[in-house]
């Protein structure tokens, strides 16, 4: 390198006064500069705890790395838990994208070096399949963990999230008087005053490990078996309903925000799988207090 140096000192001055110069290098020198490179501790994992003077020229490299990686988790991420689905398939079609032209680098420098019959240049494989390979392999690994990690924020967060968006919401209904009929396309329902869970008279369904704890939602907060203090139609149409959340029978019924003498509302369920289960405590409630 020194020498490269002097010669391009030497080309400057000759250029300077008009001079055409023609230099010659040795082929000894080439050879240790290429060695030297090949041998830099930088293409390895070594290199973490070293100090290097390449750190400079490889900065554009290491974020343009860390750009890709993690458009790539970004784009898979946002293919399942953007709303809109066309620029939903828009995110999932470019990370893959991405992925397939990264892959598409190493198969090629993969044909090159069995084209060229270079596998037995060790240092110039490491050299030219560092980046690539582990570009590759990084988007391999992210692209998968942004797709399940956007599938469970999805079905567990944002689903319920938009289609509570997407239904009714009632304020100040009175279980006694509004049947549920009139509320197929509620999404949040707030309560009038005076209204609450019969907590004490609550049915229950224990299955798959699971108990199904159910509790009739009732003008007064107490269900009464003399028809006078039955709704007005004639049917409980209200329930509060959880999973875990009480003994069987229920009598006790604690299932979300029950503690709290300021709650006045509910979402509706959401849970279509746990759905059959609440009915079937339903009817265990209906059979005891009915």
């Amino acid at each position: 390198r020194s020498a490269l140096r002097c010669l391009w000192r030497v080309g400057s001055a000759a250029r300077a006064r008009g001079l055409r110069c023609v230099m010659i290098l040795e082929q000894g020198n080439l050879e240790r500069d290429e060695d030297e490179v090949l041998r830099d501790s930088f293409h390895g994992l070594h290199a973490l705890h070293h100090h290097h003077s390449l750190w400079a020229p490889f900065f554009g490299s290491v974020i343009w790395f860390v750009v890709q990686v993690e458009a790539t988790f970004v784009l898979g991420f946002a293919a399942f838990t953007v709303y809109a689905r066309h620029i939903a398939w828009f995110c999932g079609l470019l990370a893959m994208a991405i992925v397939a032209s990264r892959g598409a680098i190493v198969v090629v420098l993969a044909w090159s070096i069995v084209a060229g019959k270079l596998h037995k240049h060790k240092r110039s494989m490491i050299y030219w399949s560092w980046w690539p390979c582990w570009n590759f392999a990084f988007c391999c690994v992210t692209l998968p963990c942004g797709l399940l990690f956007g599938h469970y924020l999805w079905y567990s967060e944002y689903q319920p999230y938009y289609e509570l968006g997407e239904l009714q919401p009632y304020p100040d209904i009175n279980p006694a008087v509004v049947p549920g009929k009139q509320m197929q396309d509620a999404g949040i329902v707030s309560f009038s005053e005076g209204v609450d869970v019969d907590r004490s008279k609550g049915g229950c369904f224990m299955g798959f490990g699971h108990t199904y704890c159910v509790a009739p939602i009732v003008y007064s907060g107490k269900v009464y078996s003399a028809l006078a203090h039955s709704p007005t139609f004639g049917t409980y149409d209200y329930f509060a309903v959880g999973i875990d959340c009480c003994s069987c029978p229920n009598q006790d019924f604690r299932c979300g925000d029950w503690k709290n003498p300021l709650a006045r509302g509910g979402l509706r369920s959401l849970d279509y799988r746990s759905r059959p289960f609440y009915r079937l405590a339903v009817d265990d409630w209906a059979a005891s207090y009915m």
